[in-house]
């Protein structure tokens, strides 16, 4: 078992970033969301070894769950681990044939059971009950925490920003084979600054103010 040893105390914080751990630890009490995002300033201040992968785990993770978690809306798992174990004990090799040449011994082919394709059917409705789309929860984080009316449209400008920073994250959440890009260290602290700025805005019930920015600034593109 891994103990934490490391201490609150250890990490600074801005002043703006104090804000918004208070808001998330304090008023939101999502004290896994608050460490999580100290730790992700703290590693992006100390850029220690690894920290790319971690930092956008982070980010990743408070985008495509905070709003959620505050509504109330569950993001289920999907239990592939067993579907593909239950799937594999069914399946016959047959059925991955490529080609007419490629038959079983009774000649029909490679047509697969309905009760397969059953499995496979349910497995996709319930991969997809355990997801929102990026778009469906960019307008959740807007409408819950920015102050924006569920039957009015989030500026298309704010959800372009959101969903460039949250893919972002996940270009580099995993690791590849490839060296990560020079610049990488540039662009990860522009990105989490885009997610700070927004966080920083909710935790200070400033939305008011964005929404008649965002609103000043599609007059003038019109």
């Amino acid at each position: 078992m891994l103990l934490n040893t490391a201490s609150n105390e250890d990490v600074t914080l801005s002043d703006k970033q104090e804000v918004v751990f208070n808001w998330l630890n304090d008023e939101l009490q999502l004290r896994v969301y608050a460490d999580v995002y100290k730790g992700a300033c703290d590693l992006l201040n100390r850029q220690s070894p690894g920290y790319i992968v971690f930092v956008c785990h982070a980010g990743r993770d408070l985008m495509n769950g905070l709003a959620p978690t505050v509504r109330g809306r569950k993001r289920l798992q999907a239990e592939y681990i067993n579907f593909f174990d239950d799937l594999q004990n069914h399946w016959k090799d047959v059925w991955g044939a490529k080609g007419p040449n490629e038959r079983d011994q009774t000649g029909k082919g490679h047509c697969i059971p309905y009760e397969i394709c059953g499995k496979v059917k349910d497995m996709i409705s319930e991969h997809k009950a355990g997801r929102l789309r990026p778009k469906e929860v960019a307008v959740l984080f807007y409408t819950t925490f920015l102050g924006y009316d569920e039957n009015v449209e989030v500026p298309p400008n704010s959800i372009e920003e959101w969903l460039t920073t949250r893919q972002w994250f996940l270009d580099f959440t995993h690791l590849g084979e490839d060296d990560l890009p020079e610049n990488v260290s540039t662009e990860i602290i522009q990105h989490f600054q885009t997610l700070d700025n927004l966080l920083h805005i909710a935790a200070t019930s400033a939305f008011g103010r964005m929404r008649i920015i965002n609103e000043i600034l599609e007059e003038t593109n019109e």
